[in-house]
């Protein structure tokens, strides 16, 4: 979720990887996540370890896709997906 006031996107929920793992993620960063949040389109990575963007969390993921969320036109987060 958007974090408005540290401009940050913040983990709302996750399932399938520990609490606390994802840290804040700056949107003025390079990373799929924020790249997709600034673009305003999905961003699909379909083999992780070819994308200098990605950062990794999990040494299991392989393919990532980020989705921006949008509420009236206005970027609320991203709904982000890791896959082994």
């Amino acid at each position: 979720m958007l974090n408005q006031d540290t401009n940050c996107l913040d983990m709302l929920a996750q399932v399938g990887f520990p609490p606390g793992l994802y840290p804040p993620l700056p949107l003025d960063g390079t990373s799929v996540v924020a790249t997709a949040a600034r673009q305003g389109e999905a961003v699909y990575v379909p083999d992780v370890t070819q994308d200098p963007r990605y950062i990794s969390y999990a040494s299991s993921t392989r393919s990532q896709l980020a989705c921006p969320l949008r509420v009236t036109g206005k970027m609320i987060g991203v709904l982000n997906l890791e896959s082994p």
